[in-house]
């Protein structure tokens, strides 16, 4: 028998969908996991070097005993690029829609590093500029003025950094909200007592 293809080994693939042979599926929250699976079978089949980039693109036909056939190394590969680009496609839409909301900054932020570490799993960091602006964005109107401050700085903050500021910012903006409700609790408790005496009041001016 012989083949075009550089090392040939995958004519004899007892697959062509690699997703098979990997229990856990992905689910955008997993990546860690579900690639450590992923590799497993990569390497247990030589198909990794086309994953690193150690490997070029396998051909897409090859030519067995004088046949010219579809390869199944490029199959496998192929659907294994697939795969790979629609995850990191998946997590670029979580990076840029990601919001703070009701969460805590600490947990906030959880979020985010979580997303770039998978980002680096599969090769692609995501730098500090732009890490920094995916924070920003997702920040509520209530940061507003450290969003400003931060962005007008001749040097950006480190990601480590970031979170020392908005862990300060927080705990003023804790604080700032815990002081306007004792202003609202104690005019509440002075308006009450007024219209009680003035209630009072009117009663006894009856008698």
């Amino acid at each position: 028998m012989s083949t075009s293809a550089g090392s040939g080994n995958f004519c004899s693939l007892p697959f062509t969908n690699i997703t098979n042979f990997v229990s856990m599926k992905f689910d955008g929250s997993n990546y860690l996991l579900w690639r450590d699976q992923f590799e497993g079978v990569l390497i247990s089949t030589d198909l990794f070097g086309y994953v690193n980039g150690e490997l070029v693109e396998p051909p897409r036909n090859i030519t067995v005993n004088g046949v010219e056939t579809i390869n199944q190394e490029w199959v496998s590969w192929r659907n294994f690029r697939t795969q790979y680009l629609a995850i990191k496609n998946m997590l670029r839409a979580q990076l840029h829609g990601i919001k703070k909301g009701n969460q805590s900054v600490v947990v906030y932020l959880q979020n985010i590093k979580t997303i770039t570490d998978s980002f680096a799993a599969i090769g692609a960091k995501v730098s500090n500029e732009d890490l920094m602006m995916f924070v920003m964005n997702g920040l509520s109107s209530d940061y507003d003025v450290f969003v400003i401050s931060s962005q007008n700085r001749e040097t950006p903050y480190t990601f480590g950094e970031l979170k020392e500021k908005l862990l300060s910012h927080e705990q003023f903006l804790d604080e700032r909200q815990h002081q306007h409700q004792n202003v609202y609790d104690e005019q509440n408790t002075i308006a009450m007592y007024a219209r009680n005496n003035s209630n009072g009041s009117h009663l006894n001016g009856r008698n």
